[in-house]
Formats: structure tokens, sequence, C-alpha cells
């Protein structure tokens, strides 16, 4: 990835909504790596910060499924 495309510092405006999924979190044990994917946590923190890059959703499912796969990759790589 190119990195001179995207902004160094992303100014996500959303001060609330961050702070509401920290207490979401902070208030509720951690899962799986790969299971905290598919939190309502995490969905909320993917949905503010590709909105901000204005990703479409196909590129969305892209880099979450890469992102699912490499964690798969690295538990099974430690597992062996």
């Amino acid at each position: 990835v190119d990195l001179k495309s995207l902004p160094l510092y992303i100014d996500l405006d959303a001060t609330n909504e961050i702070k509401s999924l920290a207490k979401k979190l902070s208030a509720r044990q951690a899962n799986e790596t790969v299971l905290e994917l598919d939190s309502k946590e995490h969905e909320g923190l993917d949905e503010l910060v590709f909105s901000c890059l204005k990703t479409d959703a196909e590129k969305r499912h892209q880099i979450i499924n890469s992102l699912r796969q490499k964690i798969m990759n690295r538990m099974n790589k430690s597992q062996t």
C-alpha cells in the first residue's frame, strides 16, 4: 500500500463515539483477536475509520478479510 495516498493524521471528529466504544470495551473481557473483528465495538471503530478514509464497502470487506487471514496465519504459525 502506498501510504502517500493516506493522511498521516486522521481527524475522526468522533470523540463521543470513540469514548462510548472505549467504555464498552473496558466493561468486558477481550475475545480472541480474530473474534474481536466481528464485535460490535470493532465494527464501530471500522465504520469511523473507513468513513473518514472514504473506503467503499467492497474495499472494507477486502481489508477486513485480509486482516482476518493474517491473524489466522499467525495463530496457525504459533501453534507449530
